[in-house]
């Protein structure tokens, strides 16, 4: 018999709770200067997200669809071009492969993180190999560093390409687009 474990799960409730006044403020104010779309408070949210990550630049996407499809193809990756990432992810890693023209390769996690399996993407990789999108999952981290040794060595420099979201309290998550030219 199989053993059954539990996965925690995002807790939306408590993020909100814990951080309920500064939203309602920040809510109303937005609301009340109808500053919904491409506003100055992006630009600050770039300006300020760019300095806390040590970037030149970081550019706020309405969703993480939006944003790996701009990644890929800032990175040249197109028709003709794979990418591998992970079988258990949100639709929107998927869709942006696509979206940008490539096809995704599917591998399968780590059972116990969730997260990719580096001999699992290296056992992936052709010469139409592109990039490699790991998923951080869970509060799981993939592991980037066997990631960016398989990346080395096919001799390609693994560049990357940040999303970063809170999942609770002082944690950050990267998605990270490992290009293969």
């Amino acid at each position: 018999m199989t053993e059954q474990r539990s996965v925690p799960f995002f807790n939306y409730p408590y993020v909100f709770t814990s951080q309920e006044e500064a939203f309602t403020a920040i809510f109303q104010d937005v609301g009340r200067r109808g500053a919904f779309i491409a506003q100055q408070d992006l630009r600050d949210f770039e300006s300020h997200l760019a300095a806390f990550t040590g970037a030149r630049h970081a550019l706020g996407f309405s969703n993480a669809t939006d944003g790996l499809h701009i990644a890929l193809r800032a990175a040249g990756i197109g028709p003709g071009d794979e990418v591998i990432t992970v079988a258990h992810t949100a639709v929107a890693t998927v869709a942006a492969i696509v979206l940008a023209g490539a096809t995704p390769v599917l591998v399968d996690v780590d059972p116990a993180t969730f997260t990719m399996i580096a001999d699992a993407a290296a056992q992936a990789i052709t010469s139409r190999t592109r990039a490699i999108i790991p998923v951080h999952l869970y509060g799981q981290p993939a592991d980037l560093e066997s990631l960016g040794a398989l990346a080395a060595h096919h001799g390609r420099p693994a560049r990357s390409s940040r999303r970063l979201g809170r999942a609770g309290p002082g944690h950050r998550h990267r998605r990270h687009v490992a290009r293969h030219p």
